[in-house]
């Protein structure tokens, strides 16, 4: 009896002696375990010890990721973006790389920044104006919404020229005084209008011509010496109706520039419908001559298109006739050589034409040019449907991204083209229209067009 009493007593000893060891009490008061539930044996890199982990062996075997020296419970994914730290990591995780983070969303298209804008006293019209990079023309334009007779000219059809120069933020204007030879009224006006033409002569030389119908003027603008000089047809004929005498500028005349600087113009008009005529302004003399060939039907509203090879290609044009059929006016082309004062009429264009002198610039090859929907081929003569040529011009994308990056209140605006010095330029047009306004015979806009110029 007292044997089992001695080893109760040693039983009892034995268990107070593990139990004071940490060895397994789940009871209360502290139990002097490792705090992980685990059998009291030294903690090791594992899942829930990464921070143990001291080299990338034992942190990737611990389902760990080894970086900046430490084992990490996450790694720069699409999950966890912030822990990427350049931008190669980044974009392969899906992200953004700016503002020296990785970011989820693509960075915002900055707004484009306001740089100055021009105001100018008319609206304009795509004949109205020439971009040349760092300058912009305007030639004519209208003060308001001409209403009554405009033979002759309209008040409302302004009298001057405005070169807006980018490179030097300055606005300059020239005074311009155009004559008519309409022989049925009394001049009204001297504004050149809405249908006017700037093409480039050379650098800082601009030729302006045409307005509405009847105008007998021509300008060249000279932006390096700050002039401007007018000239005014003084030829007198007689064409195949016997009517007229004069010729006038059509709606859209049609001109090429000759490389010895001349100037030649086709599709007069003579107060009613156009005219055979051709005419040459010699840049020596600065006066008009009468050439000694013709076109082979007489008509205005004439395309013209200078060739590689130095000649010139008419396309269609207006007779008054209003007909669209095959052998009109509408489909007359034809080829003028300058150097030999020669014209001859090729196959016809495919669709009918009259829209007058072509304000942009045609993809051209030195074997073709395209005009409208149609390629002309120069070994042939011949018309090809469809146009392959690429052309470097801002494309609607590049224009709607632009339109987009516009601050609030630049909305009604058209894209121009980029200056020299990395400007975008815009064109404001002028806005609504008043009652009618007896001394400009017209209904006044109430504000001219504005030129917005941003930066990126």
């Amino acid at each position: 009896m007292k044997n089992r009493f001695y080893t109760f007593v040693l039983l009892a000893i034995f268990l107070a002696f593990v139990a004071s060891c940490g060895g397994g009490s789940d009871g209360g008061g502290d139990s002097g375990s490792s705090g992980d539930g685990d059998d009291g044996s030294m903690a090791v890199c594992d899942a829930n010890n990464r921070t143990l982990c001291t080299d990338a062996t034992s942190c990737s075997f611990a389902g760990g990721f080894w970086y900046d020296n430490l084992c990490n419970q996450n790694v720069c994914d699409a999950n966890n973006l912030t822990l990427c730290t350049d931008t190669t990591s980044c974009s392969g995780a899906g992200g953004f790389w700016y503002d020296n983070l990785c970011n989820q969303n693509e960075q915002a298209t900055p707004f484009l920044t306001h740089v100055s804008t021009y105001d100018l006293p008319a609206r304009y019209y795509q004949g109205n104006y020439l971009f040349d990079q760092s300058k912009m023309i305007f030639a004519g334009g209208q003060t308001g919404l001409p209403s009554g007779a405009q033979h002759d000219g309209h008040p409302a059809f302004s009298d001057q020229v405005f070169v807006i120069d980018f490179a030097t933020e300055t606005k300059t204007n020239y005074q311009i005084s155009a004559e008519s030879g309409h022989a049925f009224g009394d001049t009204v006006g001297n504004g050149i209008g809405n249908q006017s033409i700037v093409q480039k002569i050379s650098d800082d030389k601009y030729l302006i011509y045409g307005g509405f119908q009847y105008v007998t003027s021509l300008f060249i603008l000279d932006t390096h010496q700050a002039t401007i000089h007018e000239y005014h047809t003084d030829i007198t004929f007689t064409d195949d109706t016997g009517l007229n005498t004069t010729p006038f500028f059509a709606n859209y005349q049609a001109s090429a520039i000759l490389e010895n600087g001349d100037f030649v113009f086709f599709g007069f008009n003579n107060g009613l419908y156009g005219m055979s005529a051709i005419i040459i302004f010699d840049s020596n003399s600065l006066s008009f001559q009468q050439s000694s060939t013709a076109l082979t039907m007489r008509r205005s509203d004439i395309d013209a298109y200078m060739l590689p090879d130095g000649r010139i290609l008419l396309v269609g044009g207006w007779d008054g006739t209003a007909s669209v059929l095959p052998d009109s006016a509408t489909r007359r082309t034809e080829i003028y050589d300058p150097s030999t004062d020669t014209i001859a009429r090729i196959a016809d264009y495919p669709e009918p034409r009259h829209n007058g002198q072509h304000r942009l610039e045609e993809p051209t090859t030195n074997d073709a040019i395209c005009v409208g929907e149609y390629k002309f081929n120069l070994s042939d003569n011949s018309w090809v449907n469809g146009c392959d040529i690429a052309i470097d011009t801002a494309d609607d994308d590049e224009i709607l991204t632009y339109n987009n990056r516009l601050p609030d209140g630049y909305g009604a605006i058209e894209f121009i083209g980029r200056t020299s010095g990395g400007q975008l330029v815009f064109l404001e047009p002028g806005w609504n229209n008043l009652p009618f306004s007896d001394e400009c015979s017209c209904e006044p806009y109430t504000e001219g067009a504005k030129v917005h110029v941003f930066s990126e």
